[in-house]
């Protein structure tokens, strides 16, 4: 369970937010995506297969997803804050 803190971003499919474990106070970026949106766009199975790859994978630099949860409108992808916190700021050194 987790306490959603404050909105980080937003994308076509859903928004991204800084949340807070209940029990553990663990820091986490959750993605949180609309289900509908991305089965109009007849994306679900380039999705699927994206999100098995992404669990998969870990490196230093990638940010590392580390969990998937879902109810019948959402899926919510947990991922690690500290790697999202130094990829945001990687982005906005780039930009600027």
């Amino acid at each position: 369970n987790y306490i959603l803190n404050k909105k980080l971003g937003q994308g076509t499919f859903g928004i991204v937010v800084l949340a807070i474990h209940e029990i553990t106070g663990e820091k986490v970026a959750i993605k949180i995506l609309d289900k509908e949106k991305i089965f109009q766009n007849s994306e679900k199975s380039r999705f699927e297969r994206k999100i098995q790859i992404m669990k998969k994978m870990f490196h230093k630099n990638i940010v590392h997803l580390y969990n998937v949860i879902e109810n019948f409108k959402k899926y919510f992808l947990l991922w690690n804050i500290f790697l999202v916190k130094n990829y945001l700021i990687i982005l906005q050194i780039k930009n600027d």
